[in-house]
């Protein structure tokens, strides 16, 4: 990731920092409850949550597993995340560092996790092969996203939004995004949960980048308003109460390597061990 990119990312998150990690911190926990039992931790397995914030997911897989390392290129985040856990009996061990080059040993992990960052990832594939890097031969990848609507109008309108809101070009992926880039990384599909995440306009906003200009932040709730009509970005928004209400469409993708093929009694190459289709969980 080019060092201009870095520097970019690094303010657009530094500015919401504190608003990000108390919005987070108090957020209702039913996601991180689906998260959980989707993933069927142990307690042996060491977790590197990746591009983690202030490493609000890491702080609750801590107390059922052996170990959870945290990742993020903003020191802010970090330093918020150091500030969390001094207030808990666990948590992660967190390093300021990037996603395309992580400083850990090959077939370091048991679990690499990975929530809504994806979008901001100019180089997706190279992410995705550091982590197919550190994790064990039979380590999982956990990648946790908003998804693209199929719509190409909705999309450009989408990212438009999401580009707005933090200053930064945004490339939200559709389904069929991520499916080809599983298969050109070697990484095969366990299983997808899809689901659909209300969110209130107010919050959305106030976790902003935009949130820290008035008139980037008019901007903004002018442009998710405007969506109302016809849903512009595949939304499903509405008015209620003086706020707006929308949907992300997200998806949760639990990932293996590919396993070597085997030969055959005639020295042939035949199909991968345990290869099945991906199986779609949720609604």
């Amino acid at each position: 990731m080019p060092h201009s990119e870095n520097r970019a990312i690094q303010k657009e998150f530094s500015v919401v920092s504190r608003g990000y990690t108390v919005g987070n911190a108090r957020r209702d926990s039913r996601e991180d409850r689906e998260i959980l039992k989707w993933l069927e931790l142990r307690p042996s397995d060491r977790v590197l949550d990746a591009a983690c914030g202030a490493g609000i997911l890491g702080r609750v897989i801590a107390p059922r597993v052996r170990s959870v390392f945290g990742l993020d290129l903003c020191w802010q985040m970090i330093e918020r995340g150091r500030a969390l856990r001094g207030r808990t009996a666990s948590g992660p061990v967190f390093t300021v560092g990037t996603v395309t080059q992580l400083p850990y040993r090959a077939r370091s992990f048991d679990l690499v996790i990975c929530s809504y960052a994806f979008a901001n990832f100019s180089s997706p594939l190279d992410v995705l092969c550091e982590f197919a890097r550190v994790i064990k031969t039979r380590g999982r990848i956990a990648i946790t996203e908003i998804l693209a609507p199929k719509s190409r109008a909705q999309r450009v309108y989408l990212n438009r939004i999401e580009g707005f809101r933090g200053g930064l070009p945004a490339r939200i992926l559709g389904m069929d995004d991520f499916l080809a880039l599983f298969r050109e990384a070697r990484l095969k599909v366990v299983s997808v949960a899809c689901h659909r995440r209300r969110r209130t306009g107010l919050e959305w906003l106030r976790q902003s980048p935009a949130a820290a200009n008035r008139d980037q932040a008019r901007r903004l709730w002018q442009l998710l308003a405007e969506s109302i009509c016809g849903d512009s970005a595949g939304l499903h928004p509405r008015r209620e109460n003086g706020d707006i209400i929308f949907y992300h469409a997200t998806a949760s993708f639990l990932l293996r390597l590919q396993r070597p093929y085997r030969r055959s009694a005639r020295g042939k190459a035949e199909a991968p061990l345990g290869r099945a289709c991906p199986r779609y969980e949720g609604a």
